[in-house]
């Protein structure tokens, strides 16, 4: 029990370091400060300090219970290709809305790690399992996912995700978590050929 309390304390504080000193609080303050209103009053201090404190437990506990696997639903493809057979997209959104908004954890491969080029802070994440398609969008300082640019394609890799959106061959996930990385493939630099002298 001991043990369990002091992996919740390390969990908490890392959270709340987050919550206490990242931006949004600074930000803040700093508004607070330049509007000329001086410091802010100690009631307000006490108020992200309080808030922060409830987030951060929050936040730790929402971890535990999604690396645990809870509130999880399993999707058959071989279900879904047959329920979908022979209707439109529309038609076999309405078949499959069952599975949106639920939880989904994967463990599959990754296929290709990209950034968008529109909106630069988005990042693209998707895996392959057996022919389908896993896609994520995430903010790149997601804690959650930070790291997946530097993986090697084929790197195996557990992921637990609300779905968004589903068909026969694609599922798309949001508010993702790496539960865990399994397996990464070697990645030896491949020398090119040098081209004879003439």
């Amino acid at each position: 029990m001991l043990r369990d309390f002091s992996a919740f304390l390390r969990a908490f504080w890392r959270q709340w370091l987050v919550l206490l000193t990242g931006g949004s609080v600074i930000a803040v303050i700093a508004i607070w400060n330049l509007a000329g209103r001086g410091a802010p009053p100690q009631q307000v201090n006490w108020l992200i300090l309080g808030l922060t404190l409830v987030l951060a437990a929050f936040f730790s506990w929402r971890e535990e219970w999604i690396r645990a696997g809870r509130d999880l639903v399993d999707i058959d493809f071989s279900e879904v290709r047959r329920i979908t057979d022979g209707y439109t997209d529309i038609q076999s959104a309405q078949f499959l809305r069952k599975y949106v908004g639920k939880r989904y954890q994967v463990r599959a491969k990754i296929r290709n790690v990209s950034y968008s080029q529109l909106i630069g802070w988005n990042a693209f994440l998707y895996l392959d399992l057996e022919g389908i398609t896993i896609a994520m969008m995430y903010f790149r300082w997601n804690p959650n996912i930070s790291g997946m640019a530097v993986l090697p394609k084929g790197t195996e890799i557990t992921v637990s995700g609300r779905v968004s959106e589903i068909n026969f061959h694609s599922v798309f996930l949001r508010s993702c978590y790496v539960v865990a990385v399994h397996t990464a493939p070697s990645c030896e630099a491949v020398q090119p050929t040098p081209k004879p002298d003439p």
